[in-house]
């Protein structure tokens, strides 16, 4: 039988996909490599190719020049990949914080989780983790809506295995390879400085003993 969208590598920019998975790999080893593959395909179709596509239109319009096209064209698709990561991260934050953005509101928090969708954090998670409330959750989860007693255990356990930080690490590790596509350093570091540091990642940083035991570990300084 053949699969209904045909094959989803011929659709993705091969060395994109490659060199975040590259990341992701020296930050933290995943041996699930189905479920990464998987995850990258994804975001790369949702998410990156959408600023590849406005960024190839612009480039056209303003008939930018091949070469600085290219450049632009292997940034926007980072970008995007990046931007993913961090909103996977911020699906973990509890709504009682109350954060929401344009696009995300305070009630869509672990709507990924509910929908049984593997993101960024949790395919760390299962590496480090195999027997806890979230493998539970995506194993047996009915489609209701999370009580807040429930929340809060999901965000202990991220932070307390410290995957999400790992996850974080994944975001900032994609802003520093981003930085080389432009002499503009300061420039770039703003435009994505919210890898580093938003207002959902400040309650992350907020949970000290595992925040602080994290920094202890070993991959911590090659991370960040």
């Amino acid at each position: 039988m053949v699969a209904p969208f045909g094959n989803l590598d011929a659709l993705v920019d091969a060395d994109c996909v490659k060199e975040v998975n590259d990341i992701i790999q020296s930050v933290h080893p995943i041996k699930r490599t189905d479920y990464l593959h998987i995850y990258l395909q994804r975001i790369y179709l949702t998410n990156a190719v959408l600023f590849k596509k406005a960024t190839w239109l612009i480039a056209t319009l303003l008939e930018v020049d091949q070469e600085i096209q290219q450049r632009a064209d292997q940034f926007a698709g980072l970008f995007g990949m990046m931007q993913q990561v961090v909103n996977d991260n911020a699906d973990w934050v509890p709504s009682r914080f109350q954060e929401s953005t344009v696009e995300k509101g305070c009630g869509d928090v672990f709507c990924d989780l509910n929908n049984k969708i593997v993101t960024m954090p949790t395919i760390i998670h299962f590496e480090r983790n195999t027997d806890g409330k979230i493998l539970a959750q995506y194993e047996g989860h009915k489609g209701m809506l999370f009580t807040q007693e429930m929340e809060e255990e999901l965000f202990d356990e991220i932070a307390k295995d410290y995957s999400i930080y790992y996850s974080m690490a994944v975001g900032k590790q994609l802003k520093k390879l981003l930085m080389q596509y432009s002499f503009k350093k300061a420039f770039i570091a703003d435009l994505c400085g919210f890898a580093d540091n938003n207002k959902y990642y400040k309650h992350f940083y907020n949970m000290k003993i595992y925040y602080d035991n994290y920094k202890k570990n070993k991959r911590y300084n090659q991370n960040e």
